[in-house]
């Protein structure tokens, strides 16, 4: 039971120091569910797995966040990554703007684990679970979602931008009422210092870029992923 509170506790303490061996393992895992994904992505059970995975991460911080912290400062889905878990779940595959989230869904979790930026709770704590957790399921279930449905086109440049653009508007807007830091358009990491604009600029253009970069990466490239993948299973069939 002491664990169970422990877990759930809203005393804030320190953030998880970050080791090279700690920082090792999150990007090594990050690589190890790339590589499954891309081995396992036609396997239900597989995809399932995840999906359960990420509902139940959500259902624990949400659910913490209302029983326990109560304000809007921290607690809406309006993080990139956050709100990139809830449509990668619940929007139909066939929706015009799943694609979009799911490329967030990708480089999102590697630049999170990139740079972390962790609460300032312990390790063992259900906001860290849900930070390392919940990145990692939502990167499994974004990769899912592009390798089973790959586009013969590339995505609206313009709807891209306009949709970014206004995003990140809507974002400051929620800062300026909430006091928080989504987007982290507020405090933005390694640009902290500059001016609102730049920052909302340059926050704005990095997630423009890295769209439409992954866009093409999978457009280009993701059907050869998924055919290397098949002659492998098929040569490791054929020795056996």
């Amino acid at each position: 039971m002491n664990s169970l509170a422990y877990f759930f506790s809203n005393q804030e303490s320190h953030a998880p120091v970050m080791t090279l061996p700690f920082y090792a393992i999150l990007m090594g895992l990050l690589i190890f569910f790339a590589y499954t994904t891309i081995r396992y992505y036609k396997n239900e059970s597989y995809r399932r797995f995840f999906q359960v995975l990420q509902m139940t991460q959500l259902l624990l911080i949400y659910g913490w966040y209302a029983l326990m912290i109560g304000n809007f400062k921290e607690s809406l889905p309006l993080y990139h990554c956050r709100l990139a878990m809830l449509m990668v779940l619940f929007l139909p595959d066939k929706h015009s703007w799943k694609r979009y989230f799911a490329l967030i869904g990708i480089f999102g979790p590697i630049l999170a684990f990139a740079y972390p930026v962790m609460d300032n709770y312990s390790l063992f704590h259900v906001t860290i679970f849900s930070f390392i957790v919940g990145h990692y399921a939502l990167f499994v279930n974004s990769l899912l979602y592009l390798l089973r449905f790959p586009r013969k086109n590339l995505l609206d440049k313009p709807k891209v931008i306009i949709g970014m653009l206004s995003f990140s508007s809507l974002l400051l807007l929620v800062n300026q009422i909430t006091g928080g830091n989504y987007g982290f358009l507020r405090e933005t990491p390694l640009i902290g210092g500059a001016s609102a604009p730049f920052r909302f600029l340059a926050v704005s253009m990095v997630f423009i870029f890295l769209i439409l970069t992954f866009d093409f990466f999978f457009w280009k490239y993701g059907k050869v992923l998924v055919r290397d993948q098949e002659q492998y299973k098929e040569l490791a069939n054929d020795s056996l």
